[in-house]
């Protein structure tokens, strides 16, 4: 078990880098990725986002996230909500989340 807690940070200004960020069992993968994508319930994508769900994919990682749930964050300066907050699961052989016991 990996239990040492790891940072991963996207500015804006930045490329997002997740090649190291792979872990050959099951794993858990979850925070304020800050990433902008439809998948996620926003209206556009941002780089990060794209690296995000380009990583997600190629590493068998499956979002939990359901659009009918009330977005994670609201701004009141700007009067939005949002879905920063993200959670990436390992899947089975069929792309399904492993299920915990």
């Amino acid at each position: 078990v990996n239990n040492e807690p790891t940072e991963v940070k996207c500015r804006p200004n930045l490329k997002l880098n997740l090649t190291g960020y792979i872990i050959r069992h099951a794993a858990v993968y979850s925070g304020d990725f800050n990433s902008h994508h439809s998948d996620w319930k926003y209206r556009s994508n941002n780089i990060c986002g794209e690296k995000l769900t380009e990583w997600s994919t190629n590493n068998q990682y499956y979002l939990i996230f359901d659009a009918k749930n009330r977005n994670t964050f609201r701004s009141a300066r700007w009067q939005t909500e949002t879905n920063p907050d993200l959670c990436f699961v390992s899947t089975n052989v069929h792309g399904r989340p492993l299920q915990t016991e």
